[in-house]
């Protein structure tokens, strides 16, 4: 699949994938995807997952706040082909993409194929290092992987410090073949984020989630190619958009 922005690049697409549930996926996604709207870039959040987790967050976005598309592909529209209703926005700059738990195969497969970016979370437990583990040897031996050049990056969440697990997950990031680019600590910010159907960027005062805008800085690096994106402090305040347009 590949789109065309108004500018005349092609849509980055970024895929959050591990074969667990429970890792965070959609944490990351809906959080990615308000990163790139605040910086108004068009972003579109696809939800693969039969939850609906990222769908019901969108749900939930002040319309105050610059649109994100949503596209939910776990369910199919009455009197709608498959084709257009995944259809994606002429335009669109960011293309996030929030997959299910248990990936493998074909569908990893087809993920891999229409990813630039593939970004893994894992929390610290032995069962989540373990699935993990398993997912990072399955995607070396892929070799689209490698001739489509797709990047492939490892996220630590909800990680509380001091603990004896902790440790093992040091240890495990330590041996990874994919890069290691952040930490994101376990934190009510992002629970709170997500019920009101926001970013953890978007929280205010600022003060309240400096150390969690911190944590995202290797992260924004990785999928900008070594590129910054505005804090969002620094945008002005966010202006009245048209409701969010969901498929569900």
């Amino acid at each position: 699949m590949q789109v065309i922005s108004k500018s005349g690049y092609s849509v980055k697409r970024i895929t959050i994938l591990n074969s667990k549930g429970g890792s965070g996926k959609s944490i990351l996604a809906t959080n990615i995807a308000s990163i790139f709207a605040a910086n108004n870039l068009r972003t579109t959040l696809i939800d693969y997952d039969p939850q609906g987790t990222a769908i019901r967050w969108l749900k939930q976005r002040p319309n105050s706040l610059t649109a994100i598309h949503g596209i939910n592909a776990t369910q199919q529209n009455p009197g709608m082909t498959r084709s257009y209703q995944m259809r994606v926005p002429a335009g669109t700059d960011r293309m996030v993409i929030d997959t299910p738990a248990g990936v493998h195969g074909l569908e990893l497969n087809d993920f891999i194929i229409n990813s630039d970016y593939i970004l893994i979370p894992v929390i610290p437990s032995d069962a989540d290092i373990h699935a993990t583990t398993q997912l990072i040897a399955n995607l070396l031996l892929n070799v689209k992987i490698r001739t489509l050049d797709v990047k492939v990056a490892v996220i630590a969440n909800r990680v509380k410090k001091n603990t004896k697990i902790l440790n093992q997950l040091d240890r495990f990031l330590q041996q990874v073949d994919f890069p290691f680019i952040g930490k994101l600590r376990d934190t009510q910010n992002y629970v709170n984020a997500a019920k009101q159907g926001i970013g953890v960027h978007e929280i205010y005062p600022p003060s309240l989630v400096k150390q969690d805008v911190r944590d995202w800085d290797e992260i924004l690096k990785f999928l900008e190619d070594g590129g910054t994106l505005y804090d969002h402090r620094d945008l002005p305040p966010p202006l009245m958009n048209e409701a969010n347009q969901i498929n569900s």
